[in-house]
């Protein structure tokens, strides 16, 4: 059940005013204005394709509605661009955190993004904005998704593990895996 509650995934935000296209926040977002402790990327000697969440992100434990969930950091301009883009598989991973640096109005797309999610986003306190489902799109002109008030957290998840946020839900950070306890 943890994983069903919270497998994120990497959803694509809006193209940037650079033409850049994938799963990623809205353009213009930056690095964050909190520090986050994540474990440092790990190497992989692979040479098969990535099906899963790239090394390259940070891993951190987070809790939502009284689970604990590990989930991959976006908290970067092109890790949130990247996103869970070409991801098939999240395990073992519950999802993907995007962490923007201030709180607005943010908006996610799918594109080339494969596998469907569910959505949250929170205020810079961690509490629930609005969530929704998303559809993976592998076209050009693909359905925006908002989160319908100043948001500075989302959370993506396999779709269906985001349906029973319940209305005064709070995404709290734990730390990285190995981490302290600090809240959002």
């Amino acid at each position: 059940m943890l994983v069903a509650v919270l497998a994120l995934a990497a959803c694509s935000d809006d193209p940037g005013a650079d033409g850049t296209t994938g799963s990623s926040p809205t353009p213009g977002t930056s690095t964050p204005d909190r520090t986050i402790t994540t474990l440092p990327p790990t190497t992989t000697t692979t040479t098969r394709p990535l099906v899963g969440v790239s090394a390259d992100f940070g891993r951190a434990i987070i809790e939502l509605n009284g689970e604990a969930l590990t989930v991959a950091v976006a908290d970067t301009h092109e890790q949130r661009v990247q996103g869970l883009m070409g991801v098939e598989d999240l395990s073992p991973l519950d999802g993907m955190l995007f962490i923007f640096d201030n709180q607005a109005e943010r908006t996610f797309w799918m594109k080339d993004t494969i596998i469907p999610l569910d959505i949250a986003f929170f205020d810079s306190d961690g509490f629930l904005v609005t969530n929704t489902s998303m559809s993976p799109c592998l076209v050009e002109d693909c359905p925006r998704y908002s989160s319908n008030g100043a948001a500075q957290y989302a959370l993506e998840a396999p779709l269906g593990s985001l349906d029973d946020l319940a209305v005064d839900a709070r995404l709290v950070l734990i730390g990285a895996l190995r981490g302290s306890g600090k809240e959002i």
